[in-house]
This record gives structure tokens, sequence and C-alpha cells, in this order.
């Protein structure tokens, strides 16, 4: 039995700019990674991927407030954006804000539980308030995921 897969739909323009903007991040080019992101924004202002790589890199810049204002822009257009809750979450973390944190970090992995950092961010702050079962809650779930993440992809098999 063979299986063919759909012919792969050329990626757009925007597309392309925002892996390469994500490509930024990961290598830790902050500043160009928000350049570029508020440039393109000017033309997507909604655009959520944008959004986001905004504010990762306002806070990776410790302009903490200014990435909590465009995630609040980010909310307004899609409150139940699990990356954008996860962001929230650690820019509370670097206010030094456990509540807020914790409750945007829940909020997250309410929505999309195979979020590594955010359940890693949850049992560093469990422990950090003194919540031992929640804790160890949060690790387990850390340890379902890396083990989970070692599998190799089984894809098209049904």
């Amino acid at each position: 039995m063979t299986t063919q897969s759909a012919p792969r739909q050329p990626i757009s323009q925007i597309e392309g700019e925002i892996r390469r903007l994500q490509a930024l991040l990961a290598d830790d080019d902050h500043q160009g990674a928000l350049d570029g992101a508020k440039s393109l924004l000017a033309g997507h202002p909604e655009n959520r991927d944008l959004l986001l790589i905004t504010a990762t890199a306002l806070r990776h810049l410790r302009r903490t407030d200014d990435a909590l204002a465009v995630l609040d822009r980010l909310a307004a257009l899609q409150p139940r954006y699990s990356q954008m809750l996860k962001e929230r979450g650690l820019c509370h973390v670097a206010r030094r804000d456990a509540p807020r944190a914790i409750a945007d970090l829940q909020a997250a992995v309410a929505i999309n539980p195979a979020l590594p950092m955010a359940w890693r961010m949850l049992d560093a702050l469990y422990r950090m308030t003194g919540d031992e079962t929640n804790s160890v809650i949060a690790a387990s779930h850390c340890a379902h995921l890396a083990e989970y993440l070692k599998r190799p992809a089984v894809f098209g098999l049904l």
C-alpha cells in the first residue's frame, strides 16, 4: 500500500519572513527579530505570529512592559492562543509576579498541554511558592513530554 501526500504548497512571502524572524529569535538576534517584525506589522497589524515575535523579542530585550502591551493587543484578537498565554506568563516571571505567571501558564497548558517550556516554568514556580502537589504534577508532564519527543514521528500509517 502506497500513500501519497498532498503536494506541498509554496509558502507565502509573509510566512517566509515569519520563519526568518523566528530563526533570528532562535539565534538570539532579538533586536533583528524585533526590527523585522515591527516593519512587517505595518502591513499586517493583526498577524498573530508577528505580534508574538515582537513580544518575545521585547521580553528578551528586557522591555517587559512593552512586551505585555503587545500581548494585550494579541489577547484582544485571540484570547485563547496558548503561545500568547505562555509568553505572557514568561513576562510575569520576568517581573517576578509568580501568581500572574502561574495563572497565565496554567491557562496556556489547559489549552495546549504540549508546551514543555510552560510546564518547566510551572514546575519551578510551584516549587518556589511551596506548592509541592502541583510541582509534582508539572514535573510529571515535563517528563512525559520529554519521553514523547524522543519517539520517532509516525505519520500516514492510519
